[in-house]
């Protein structure tokens, strides 16, 4: 039976169980928070495991909503739990005018002010018929993604000289236009290029892009002419070439651009799922992971660990706040609601004996991303 995670504010709650029971008639399994978590349940650990689960993820949003810090946590989750099961999930129920979030806004969302009786139809039709629908191109999603960025998002797409380069209006235009065998490339070239090596040779890259797109030999080199008129792909020149039998390339500043998007879209089963950005995301995570802001950092241990707070008890993430006053806090679990703390501040081969912490993913480099404390601590955990 098709389950359905249904997310909502407390204030919502009769148009939640509405939506609960129109689902429940048509055949499906909607679940509330409200009615299944029980007292002594770690929240955290119950909410990922089954959003896990879930086959869809309904987010009843409202003014109201926007203002709760466990509903946009939730959908935080969702999010990150659709990239890595790689399955349409989050659906938005759209109850008043209120400003849709930037993560949802190439989501599909169904609106219910003045027809909820029609949305909730909607709704069923469209979790039951999900793999009929027509699936909007990648390179839209994408360009919606960077033309709707808020400043925060932007900079951390188009950091490394691409922010002095592109505009966002130009950028997503660009990428709006994309063919979709020139945006497959374009995303497989990023992916090889996210380590050391960040050029090929013209023959090997072409190569590349046959075996990518399937384009003959002519197509291959058209693929490749675009991408360089795009700004994707720029020849290189941080060495004498001149005496070479052929060109280099190598990524352009879109191309930073549109491989940091593609990773946080989920459009592209090969490519790993994107670092957390938020405590509640790092806490629900099931992989290492390291993240460095301006005034904090903040580690997954790849198993749990003993610390220096508590030698008696294991710690699965930290958190440690330099500056002054600094500051170190050690969740024992990802449903922990009253970390370990200490007013100093532990680097991390402070923190454990065998400075087990994760390093930062293939290609994604959180550092510098100028994250501060408050907007990483969505929880409330850590300020208050």
């Amino acid at each position: 039976m098709t389950r359905i995670f249904v997310s909502h504010a407390h204030e919502d709650r009769d148009a939640a169980h509405q939506i609960a029971a129109a689902l429940t008639k048509a055949g499906l399994e909607p679940w509330l928070d409200v009615q299944e978590l029980r007292t002594g349940d770690e929240l955290l650990h119950t909410i990922a495991r089954v959003l896990s689960e879930a086959d869809f993820f309904a987010l009843v949003l409202s003014r109201r909503a926007l203002t709760k810090r466990w509903v946009l946590t939730e959908m935080r989750m969702a999010l990150t739990s659709e990239i890595e099961t790689q399955r349409p999930k989050v659906v938005v129920l759209l109850l008043d005018d209120c400003t849709i979030p930037i993560e949802l806004r190439h989501k599909i969302y169904l609106d219910c002010r003045g027809r909820f009786n029609a949305a909730l139809a909607e709704l069923a039709d469209h979790v039951q018929g999900v793999a009929r629908s027509a699936a909007m191109p990648k390179q839209t999603i994408l360009a919606e993604m960077i033309a709707g960025a808020d400043t925060g998002l932007w900079e951390r797409l188009s950091r490394g000289g691409a922010r002095e380069e592109w505009k966002q209006g130009e950028a997503a235009d660009v990428v709006r236009d994309l063919r979709s065998e020139d945006l497959e490339a374009a995303v497989f070239i990023g992916t090889l290029w996210s380590g050391q090596q960040y050029k090929e040779w013209e023959s090997d890259l072409l190569n590349t892009i046959r075996r990518v797109t399937d384009a003959s030999d002519a197509g291959a080199l058209r693929i490749l002419k675009r991408l360089v008129a795009n700004g994707i792909l720029n020849e290189a020149n941080d060495l004498d070439y001149s005496e070479m039998p052929e060109r280099a390339w190598c990524d352009g500043s879109l191309l930073w651009v549109l491989r940091r998007a593609a990773r946080r879209s989920g459009l592209f089963p090969a490519l790993p799922p994107p670092m957390p950005e938020r405590l509640s995301s790092l806490l629900a995570y099931e992989k290492p992971a390291q993240i460095i802001g301006t005034d904090f950092y903040a580690v997954r241990f790849t198993q749990p660990v003993l610390t220096a707070l508590d030698p008696s008890e294991t710690a699965e993430v930290a958190v440690a706040r330099h500056g002054d006053p600094g500051c170190t806090w050690a969740f024992r679990s990802p449903g922990d609601q009253a970390p370990l703390k200490s007013d100093r501040y532990f680097t991390p081969t402070d923190l454990t004996p065998a400075n087990p912490c994760a390093p930062l993913g293939e290609g994604y480099d959180l550092e510098n991303v100028r994250f501060d404390l408050a907007t990483f601590d969505d929880l409330g955990l850590l300020l208050a």
